[in-house]
Parts: structure tokens; sequence; C-alpha cells
């Protein structure tokens, strides 16, 4: 008997995320490359897999970017679950610093459009014919955390991220 296996994607780098005010996005059924790049460009900021991360992190590798396509070694163990976003800010810099451009658009109290392409390269910009998942979400409060207790701990914000609506499988414009 011959087993055959589906094609598959690699999900490691493969994943881009997009933070676009609501009022950028006047049908999100009907998302243009044009809007989704004219929005910031989140992947590299948030650690493990986006909005909903519930999680453990293996030993010996630094808290994985969702733009990495490999985790960064390093001697020790971290264990942790979060309930929420969670993304890396520059404490002792303003939000016009480039570290800080995901902290300057999530503000709290506000709705946005988080996209996601899956399947692509992140160094990849979006293009008419990409599929994306789209989330309209409220935005709450930001704690100020660790990635983790040890020495190789990032500083991260976590926020509260209620998504109110998703439209999934748009094929941008």
């Amino acid at each position: 008997m011959t087993i055959s296996l589906p094609e598959t994607t690699n999900v490691l780098g493969t994943r881009s995320v997009w933070v676009i005010p609501e009022a950028d996005v006047p049908n999100p059924a009907a998302l243009t490359a044009v809007i989704v790049n004219a929005g910031f460009k989140a992947t590299c900021f948030i650690y493990g897999n986006g909005l909903a991360v519930v999680g453990e992190q293996t030993k010996g590798e630094a808290p994985r970017k969702l733009c990495e396509v490999k985790g960064r070694e390093q001697l020790g163990t971290v264990k942790e679950s979060i309930s929420d976003v969670q993304y890396s800010y520059k404490p002792q810099a303003d939000d016009t610093d480039d570290a800080n451009e995901m902290k300057a658009s999530m503000v709290d109290g506000t709705r946005v459009y988080v996209v996601e392409r899956l399947g692509v390269d992140d160094s990849e910009t979006a293009a008419a014919g990409d599929f994306v998942n789209a989330y309209l979400t409220d935005l709450g409060y930001r704690n100020r955390t660790q990635t983790g207790d040890d020495e190789y701990a990032e500083f991260s914000i976590t926020q509260g991220a209620v998504v109110k609506e998703s439209f999934y499988d748009i094929e941008l414009v």
C-alpha cells in the first residue's frame, strides 16, 4: 500500500502580520494590497503565535518572533503562558523610535484590524492575489512585562486584544 502525504506549507517565517487602524479599512471583505502594505508591519514585534498565545518555549531558544525562521539559541529553559498579544518594545525610547512602532500602533482603547498572511515569506510585501485573514480587534490595557524571568528575558508589553469580528481567506485586490 502506498501512503501519500498531502502537500503542506512550513510555518516558520511564513507568516506576516499588519496592524491597520479601523478607519483605514472601508470594507474588510475587499481589502487591497495597498491598504495592507500601508499598515504597520508588526510581525517582528510579536512573540509566539499571534493574538492568542498559549505555549511553552523550547529549551535553549530565545523567544521567537513571528518573522524569525529559526529561534535564536541560548542556554536555559523558559516556560510561560500568555493569553493576549505580547510584543517587544524599547523602554528607554519614545514612540518615534523604530523599536516602539508596534507600541505606537496599539493604543489602549482603540480598534484596529490585525491582518495576517500565512504561507508566504515575511520579507515579501503583500500583493494582489495573496490571501489574508483580518480580525477587527478592540485593544485593551497594556501591561509592561517581560518574556520570562531568567537572564535571557526581554522587555515586552502584554496587551488585551479582543477580536470582535473575523474575516477569513480574503483575496487581496
